[in-house]
């Protein structure tokens, strides 16, 4: 075999591979595009970013999630540190869990929606992952947790507060509750 005939093998060989390769990162791409809830598996698409932050010329506005549990030294309702308390899961996961509801909830529903309509939307529930076994594991492995952070283990709270941070002083200069949901163990 010549040198040329080698060249046009090997060409043809890297446009077909380059080709597969384009097909297999464009799928789901196109399907991340399509359903912004949807998130195709593999595949190598990056998030772009733990949330929304709305902004002016001088503050910026998010949204922080975050637990409290009632601590049984000051009697009071503490917010907890998320890394801390999901440990060894990390932090990321966390709007995804409480979107879950922490795995409580066999009746919750999640509806995914398509941009412009494209495809219809679809409903699915939790309850063929959620028996019975499984949520006393979750709910044992939330008591768990409550106790090791010196908190009563009979329920949590998870609340959704806005914060709007002055971008001069970067001081938090409002805070209100959006929303808030207990949940008992």
């Amino acid at each position: 075999m010549n040198k040329e005939v080698r060249l046009r093998m090997l060409n043809k060989k890297s446009i077909l591979l380059t080709l597969l390769l384009i097909i297999g990162l464009t799928v789901p791409y196109s399907l991340k595009l399509l359903s912004p809830q949807l998130e195709p598996y593999p595949a190598i698409i990056f998030p772009a970013g733990p949330g929304k932050v709305k902004g002016s010329q001088d503050t910026f506005d998010f949204i922080a999630s975050n637990i409290y549990c009632f601590d049984l030294l000051t009697k009071e309702w503490e917010r907890q540190d998320t890394l801390s308390f999901l440990s060894p899961i990390p932090r990321q996961y966390f709007q995804a869990i409480v979107k879950n509801e922490f795995g409580l909830n066999p009746k919750l529903e999640h509806t995914v929606k398509f941009r412009k309509g494209i495809f219809p939307s679809f409903t699915y529930k939790n309850s063929s992952a959620l028996d019975l076994a499984n949520i006393d594991h979750a709910k044992a492995w939330l008591r768990d947790r409550l106790q090791q952070h010196g908190c009563m283990d009979s329920s949590l709270i998870v609340r959704h507060t806005r914060m709007s941070v002055d971008l001069a002083t970067r001081v938090v200069s409002e805070m209100n509750v959006i929303d808030e949901k207990i949940f008992k163990l």
